[in-house]
């Protein structure tokens, strides 16, 4: 189970790089098609995917990365300039000039070694 970005190479860009605003150790949330030529490529065959969307409390995102305080500015400006196409695909939300949640997708992918 992780997260996956669109196959829109501009939200997918937007992810990421947000991702990695929140937290430097971020390397690259994968899009679905990524993750299935990981399994196919290590010669598993995939028996399972589901698609899932989670909403993120805003706040609560930010303070579970433990998001340094100057970098929390950068961050929410990052969501709250976010292009029309980022602002839809991600749902994100905002009040009073704040962000409130946005929403990702996670996807459970299972395989199996052939017999």
């Amino acid at each position: 189970v992780d997260n996956i970005v669109p196959e829109d190479p501009e939200l997918d860009v937007f992810f990421n790089h947000a991702e990695q605003v929140r937290d430097s150790s971020h390397v690259r949330s994968r899009t679905e098609t990524e993750w299935r030529e990981l399994f196919t490529d290590s010669g598993l065959d995939i028996v399972e995917v589901e698609r899932y969307a989670h909403t993120h409390p805003y706040a609560a995102w930010v303070a579970r990365a433990q998001v340094p305080a100057h970098v929390q500015p950068v961050l929410e400006a990052l969501f709250l300039q976010a292009s029309p196409a980022a602002q839809a695909a991600f749902q994100l939300t905002s009040h009073d000039g704040h962000m409130v949640s946005y929403t990702d997708e996670k996807i459970l992918i299972a395989g199996r070694k052939p017999a």
